[in-house]
């Protein structure tokens, strides 16, 4: 079952890649090692601060995902802390998924969902860091095995809130589906 999880992630994180992730998360590789506590994913240059803001919004959108029942299992934190590692070639710490965690809870209960999903969208300020935050998010849901029905309102809300067209959408859930080798 762990090498089947692990094909899994990878497969993920191939599709990931192929949507941009890897610049992105070259860049959150560079500004994890780099870093202050106070700011995990902070970058000096403007492109790494960009690629830096989208890996966080990104992992921000991964986070509601995992959170969208209610409450994040330690199968789903594990699933983040995977993710976080591959996608920055294991330059991502326990800390660091700690912190990103402990922030990303905060602001959801502080701000709800409605605010966070549009906070999330305003970091994505290009349309291919809207389909890598969109493909990572939907992919954590994926990774399980099922799909609840909140994760499914949730694939809907987050297309809508990124600004992502609904056939456009389920052609990229397929794409996963497909990737993770998943029955519809």
């Amino acid at each position: 079952m762990a090498s089947e999880k692990t094909e899994q992630l990878s497969q993920l994180k191939s599709v990931v890649h192929a949507k941009g992730g890897h610049h992105v998360f070259a860049a959150a590789k560079s500004a994890l090692a780099a870093r202050g506590k106070e700011a995990p994913l902070a970058s000096n240059g403007d492109d790494d601060e960009q690629a830096g803001r989208h890996a966080l919004a990104t992992f921000d959108a991964a986070f509601l995902m995992a959170a969208s029942d209610g409450v994040v299992s330690d199968d789903e934190i594990d699933e983040l802390s995977e993710i976080l590692s591959m996608m920055t070639d294991g330059s991502a710490s326990d800390d660091d998924l700690g912190y990103l965690l402990d922030n990303f809870a905060e602001a959801l209960q502080q701000e709800g969902l409605d605010e966070r999903l549009a906070n999330i969208a305003d970091a994505l300020d290009t349309e291919d860091a809207r389909r890598l935050a969109f493909v990572t998010a939907c992919g954590i849901a994926y990774l399980d095995g099922q799909v609840t029905e909140e994760e499914e309102a949730l694939f809907a809300t987050l297309a809508k809130a990124l600004r992502i067209p609904v056939e456009e959408a389920n052609g990229l859930l397929e794409e996963i589906e497909k990737a993770l080798e998943i029955e519809a």
